[in-house]
């Protein structure tokens, strides 16, 4: 798939991310709730994040093999969101940096430019939703 089709899946992942029904965590896990909701395989879930639960097939949504990494990316860091009166601006990125270092883990590049795609369109999707 080109690149193109790759960014427009994961600006289709992150509005899926906006509209998704408010889940209740299945467990100390959320991350797994969270890939299990976007369509990730559950093998692929307890690569990510070593957890064995099962997930319902109810609002799934396909995410691309390249993609899984990013959108595990999102998710992680879907709590780091600036916030003013008028909702969300976008992503803390100090925050997100922080946490990073504190997980002693390194944001590849490919990962955080997609990252930037997944921000820019949940931040469309919610201007669309709250004109």
């Amino acid at each position: 798939m080109h690149r193109r089709g790759k960014l427009k899946k994961l600006r289709e992942a992150a509005a899926h991310w906006v509209a998704a029904k408010p889940r209740t965590a299945r467990g100390d896990n959320e991350i797994a709730d969270d890939l299990i909701a976007f369509g990730v395989s559950q093998e692929r879930v307890d690569e990510i994040v070593n957890d064995d639960e099962d997930a319902d097939d109810d609002d799934l949504f396909p995410v691309l093999p390249d993609n899984v990494e990013i959108v595990a990316a999102f998710i992680d860091i879907s709590t780091q969101w600036r916030t003013s009166f008028s909702g969300i601006t976008g992503l803390d990125y100090n925050a997100i940096e922080s946490l990073y270092r504190m997980k002693k883990k390194k944001i590849k590049k490919r990962i955080l430019n997609g990252i930037l795609v997944m921000e820019k369109a949940v931040l469309n999707e919610l201007a669309q939703r709250n004109p």
